[in-house]
């Protein structure tokens, strides 16, 4: 059966937060919407943004990323850590972490895309995260934060709830390949699938061949549902039109259905979530209990 989850104590207005880039640097890179974010977490949200070390360091080493990490974990006055956006290494970060230090001061984490190696090894060890809210995406959107649209529903008309377990469907596969900070998959029994794809844009047969895979590591039939979020269709280096988006989006739903009922076919299955790569986007709590009620098509979170 899945764990019993720990839910850290949530931020006050007023309170002091971590800022850190556990994945890449790039505030370095591109400061102004990560100054934004800063700006907006301040007057928006009335906290304090702290910066680490390694949060504008282009190539800090997984090493020194991991000591950013846990200064903020042992720091009382910090109450909450927030990643600057996300990257592809964070994997390596993790065997630079000690699970005492992150079991014995649990706090908030909220970052998604490469952070999900990090929500990963958080739900291994039974303690709740959040799936979302990068300073420089969503606190640092130009303008004003983003405004939000329709889900479909498949499967049975049932209720069912557990924790939340998953994130970007491309680290999720780093880590059925690698296998270190997974669980035996009857820790999985009855929990909620949570998963999206990236500005990537992967592939409708890789998106089939992932979930076969679970399939037939009967892994995926552990899940009581499955949430999908609205993929991101588009990228800078392949600005699709709206109809190639649609195009796009249309394939990866039926490459999931087809997965779905072939290996799972008793599971309710949601598409179109914000939440990932999306926007707007909703924070997921990884390991927070979620109920996807597919009788009054909705889904309840606890934070």
């Amino acid at each position: 059966m899945a764990p019993a989850f720990r839910y850290p104590d949530k931020p006050r207005r007023g309170d002091a937060v971590a800022v850190l880039s556990p994945s890449a640097g790039l505030p370095a890179r591109f400061p102004v919407p990560y100054e934004l974010g800063l700006t907006r977490l301040r007057e928006e949200f009335g906290l304090r943004p702290v910066e680490y070390p390694s949060t504008r360091t282009a190539q800090a080493s997984p090493a020194q990323r991991a000591a950013d990490i846990h200064a903020a974990l042992v720091d009382p006055e910090i109450k909450a850590i927030i990643a600057s956006i996300g990257g592809e290494d964070e994997l390596k970060v993790l065997a630079h972490l000690d699970p005492d230090v992150l079991r014995a001061r649990p706090k908030p984490f909220f970052g998604y895309s490469d952070n999900t190696n990090l929500h990963l090894l958080l739900w291994s060890l039974g303690l709740v995260s959040y799936l979302g809210g990068s300073v420089m995406v969503q606190f640092g959107r130009p303008v004003a934060m983003h405004p939000v649209s329709g889900w479909s529903w498949h499967g049975p008309r049932v209720r069912v709830s557990g924790p939340a377990w998953g994130g970007n469907l491309e680290v999720v596969d780093f880590h059925l390949r690698t296998g270190r900070y997974l669980r035996p998959d009857d820790g999985y029994q009855g929990a909620v699938l949570f998963l999206e794809t990236s500005e990537e844009l992967p592939s409708a047969s890789y998106v089939y061949r992932v979930l076969m895979c679970m399939g037939e590591r009967r892994l995926l039939q552990r899940f009581a549902a499955i949430v999908w979020g609205r993929p991101k269709a588009w990228a800078l280096d392949q600005p699709n039109d709206p109809a190639a988006k649609a195009r796009y989006t249309k394939e990866q739903h039926e490459a999931v259905l087809a997965a779905v009922a072939e290996y799972h076919p008793g599971a309710p299955l949601v598409f179109g979530a914000d939440f990932g790569h999306t926007e707007p986007q909703f924070i997921i709590p990884s390991g927070g209990t979620v109920t996807v009620d597919a009788r009054s098509r909705q889904i309840e979170v606890t934070y």
